[in-house]
């Protein structure tokens, strides 16, 4: 199937669009509905009867692609998405761009989409044919150019010394995404748009993409690399830390293990998800990723956990950051061989007065009623079954009547 573009620069009324307004009696006439309140009439063009329609905000193009009504004709946006967190990805309103010849010409627009800003011909030249003659490389420029500009030349600033991403035009960044999200507080409201714009991330900047001989181009996406993957770790972090503020522990722990894929020997990610665990009631979960933490420093890096680290097994191996309620005993239960030493007070403290009270029958002595026996916090045996401190079942929460 062929398609053939047509621009319609007169016999066109935008009405409700502030456009100017002309009308001709020649040709078909297509009415189409155009963000549910405008309406656009081409005229002046014969189609035959099937057409489909675009709109890029001050014109209107006809593409002749298929067997279709009229009445059925669709406008839609023409917009360059850039999907470059990951294998990159080009479409254009929806449908994927037709393959270039040289991986220099996909390299030209990801610069110039990237870095946002008018790039001066000269640089351009160097940074790609870096090796050859200044003539040459501008030669080669000039060619690499007219093949992006016969597929995208109207998202394309291009001037005698410069050229640019027409930002003008209606496009999508994946990048741009990103950086906008790490730069915003996350709030009830936003939160749902951040959580989006970490999911863009599916691996690094421009995965599996290389051009041959052009080192300073290399070194461009390798600093590039960089700085967005330390972005998608901070808005990590963030996220992780507005999550467990709000009580979600488990959101909050898939935030850092997600950045625990990207670098598993980032000794922060693993303190943040050691503490989530202990305080989530996870004690002995919590001391396996320490371990894991220390795998991950000795393979990657040949270093030992620092001494925040060291600190924070510490307090949990003490049970300092357990969260412990009313309605829910924690993972780490009291066993036979391992008891904290306040729980053994708890249980080996003596009855108060209170619980045995002085009863006085008239005329008789005085009598007190017999200590019941204080059961041993560690029995040696016990009945099949039976929980050691407690006579109802064994999910049921520990009390002391001391």
């Amino acid at each position: 199937m062929v398609k053939r573009n047509y621009l319609a620069p007169r016999g066109l009324s935008l009405s409700k669009a502030g456009f100017p307004s002309t009308s001709s009696g020649n040709g078909l006439v297509v009415t189409v509905k155009l963000n549910e309140n405008l309406s656009a009439i081409l005229s002046q063009y014969e189609f035959s009867k099937n057409c489909e329609l675009y709109w890029n905000s001050s014109r209107i193009g006809v593409h002749i692609e298929t067997t279709i009504e009229v009445e059925s004709a669709w406008c839609m946006a023409e917009t360059l998405e850039l999907t470059l967190l990951g294998n990159p990805e080009l479409r254009l309103s929806g449908r994927p761009l037709a393959k270039f010849r040289s991986a220099k010409v996909y390299a030209l627009l990801y610069y110039l989409a990237v870095t946002r800003r008018a790039q001066p011909r000269s640089l351009l030249a160097g940074l790609f044919w870096g090796d050859v003659d200044e003539y040459y490389a501008r030669r080669n420029l000039n060619r690499t150019l007219s093949d992006l500009t016969k597929t995208l030349g109207d998202h394309l600033m291009v001037e005698r010394q410069s050229l640019a991403l027409a930002r003008s035009q209606p496009y999508w960044l994946d990048v741009e995404m990103l950086e906008s999200a790490v730069s915003t507080p996350p709030t009830a409201a936003n939160v749902a748009t951040l959580a989006a714009a970490a999911n863009l991330y599916r691996s690094d900047f421009l995965a599996g993409f290389q051009v041959h001989d052009a080192p300073d181009f290399a070194q461009w996406v390798a600093n590039e690399r960089t700085r967005l993957r330390t972005y998608v770790l901070q808005l990590h972090h963030v996220l992780s830390n507005f999550y467990a503020a709000q009580g979600d522990l488990q959101q909050a722990m898939d935030y850092v293990r997600r950045s625990l894929q990207l670098e598993p020997w980032r000794e922060e990610s693993h303190r943040q998800l050691m503490r989530l665990l202990a305080q989530s009631g996870q004690r002995s979960a919590a001391l396996a990723q320490f371990e894991l933490c220390c795998q991950a420093l000795r393979s990657e890096l040949n270093v030992e956990p620092d001494a925040a680290t060291l600190e924070l097994v510490a307090r949990i191996r003490a049970g300092g950051l357990d969260k412990v309620t009313d309605d829910k005993v924690t993972d780490d239960k009291v066993t036979d061989d391992k008891v904290t030493d306040d729980k053994v007070a708890m249980v080996a403290a003596p009855p108060s007065p209170s619980s045995h009270p002085v009863t006085r029958s008239p005329g008789h002595p005085v009598t007190l009623s017999p200590d019941p026996p204080i059961p041993h916090p560690f029995p040696t045996t016990s009945p099949a079954n039976a929980h050691p401190l407690s006579e109802g079942p064994p999910n049921w929460p520990i009390f002391c009547a001391c």
